[in-house]
């Protein structure tokens, strides 16, 4: 009995020692939810984050934490005091556009601009409505007329050439300007108006240089053209406009002298400083002019003196063509080529002065000067004779004689 006893005694301290054992290896690491994790952690000091919350990673090689929020500092995005603490920058606030029922526009496109207060959108492409000019059916939606003028960017990248926008559309009355978007306009482009037969006045401003070739050509009902003396050139620009009465120049004698182009300008409708080109009688070439451009003078029917200074060296083509009451003209010693048909028609022309100055008289120069009778050359027979005369220079002039330095040459 006793020894049964013991051996019960024995049985339960047994027990109670072992249930101990365990208990003491269950409690652990209080950190670690592993009871067998002997893992230390250690934080970055760098934050990481999502869109709504931060935290410190952990920078331990063995580290298996994988839900953020068991994550050192694990916390929601604060922006009372501006970007987060995290570094994650405050969101801009909720802006609502309130747009404007009025058009804005440029030289280009159209938009509504935000009337709200506090927007800040800057960028034209951003705001409602934005989009290119629409002038096919007439104005633009926006408001904005639709251009008279089209505009081409030169080589020079610093000026422009000018032309129509649309020829079916012109206006009667057009200034044609001589800036465009902070640059200068210089050019009227080749056939740029051609056919525009609603023009009746034309205007073209100071400081345009050149007039293309054919830039106004069939625009028949055209009365009226202004062309300032900053122009140099004009190629032919007004063949078939028929109904002009007058050519407006607003430089004087000594600019139009440097124009060329010239040729079919009609010069019974030029006005120079409103005084009627063809019903000059007598024309003084001002001193500083170096050349008379072709056509410049043709055609000048009551036109019976002229006096070129010593300042011009070349007579060029045409340049007085056809002034059948030409009797007077005084070359001056500067001049050095008489240009093809120079004085042609001049059939009033009976004595002329050369000066010895002169290297070349082209063909029909004094052409059909039926009434020439005394050339005079203030230079030798010898220099004379060197002068480049080309073949017909004199074609059906009358029985002239040539008066030298040194002796008279009969006509040939």
């Amino acid at each position: 009995m006793k020894k049964k006893l013991f051996i019960a005694l024995l049985s339960l301290v047994c027990t109670l020692t072992c249930t101990g054992f365990v208990a003491c290896s269950n409690g652990g690491d209080s950190k670690t939810d592993n009871p067998t994790d002997s893992h230390t952690h250690s934080w970055s000091a760098v934050w990481e984050s999502d869109q709504t919350h931060h935290w410190h990673e952990c920078a331990a090689n063995d580290c298996t934490i994988t839900d953020n929020t068991q994550k050192d500092s694990y916390a929601a995005h604060d922006f009372t005091n501006g970007n987060c603490v995290c570094g994650k920058v405050k969101p801009a606030e909720v802006h609502n556009h309130i747009w404007s029922q009025s058009w804005e526009n440029n030289e280009t496109h159209h938009w509504h601009e935000c009337t709200a207060s506090g927007c800040n959108i800057a960028d034209n492409t951003q705001k409602d409505g934005y989009a290119a000019h629409g002038f096919e059916n007439g104005d633009c939606v926006c408001g904005k007329p639709r251009p008279v003028f089209s505009y081409r960017l030169n080589n020079d990248g610093n000026s422009y050439s000018v032309s129509a926008y649309d020829k079916e559309y012109m206006p009667e009355e057009i200034v044609i300007p001589s800036q465009y978007n902070g640059k200068r306009v210089t050019i009227i482009s080749d056939k740029a108006f051609e056919n525009c037969v609603s023009l009746t006045s034309v205007t073209i401003s100071n400081g345009i240089n050149f007039i293309g070739e054919n830039a106004f050509k069939d625009c028949s009902n055209i009365t009226s053209v202004t062309i300032p003396d900053s122009v140099v050139s004009i190629f032919s620009a007004f063949i078939g406009c028929s109904g002009i009465t007058g050519i407006y120049y607003t430089g004087d004698i000594a600019s139009w002298c440097h124009i060329s182009g010239l040729i079919n300008l009609a010069t019974d409708k030029v006005y120079i400083n409103n005084i009627k080109l063809q019903e000059m009688t007598a024309i003084e070439i001002p001193d500083g002019v170096t050349l008379i451009a072709k056509d410049a003078f043709s055609a000048c029917v009551f036109l019976e003196s002229v006096t070129i200074p010593d300042s011009v060296t070349s007579i060029n083509d045409f340049a007085f063509w056809a002034c059948p009451n030409l009797k007077d003209v005084e070359i001056g010693n500067g001049v050095k080529r008489i240009g093809w048909g120079a004085f042609c028609y001049c059939t009033s022309l009976t004595s002329i002065t050369i000066p010895e100055n002169v290297t070349s008289i082209n063909s029909n120069a004094f052409g059909y000067c039926n009434q020439l009778e005394s050339i005079t050359f203030n230079g030798t027979k010898e220099q004379w004779n060197n002068i480049d005369k080309e073949t017909g220079w004199d074609k059906n002039t009358g029985g002239y004689t040539i008066h030298c330095t040194d002796g008279d040459i009969a006509k040939n």
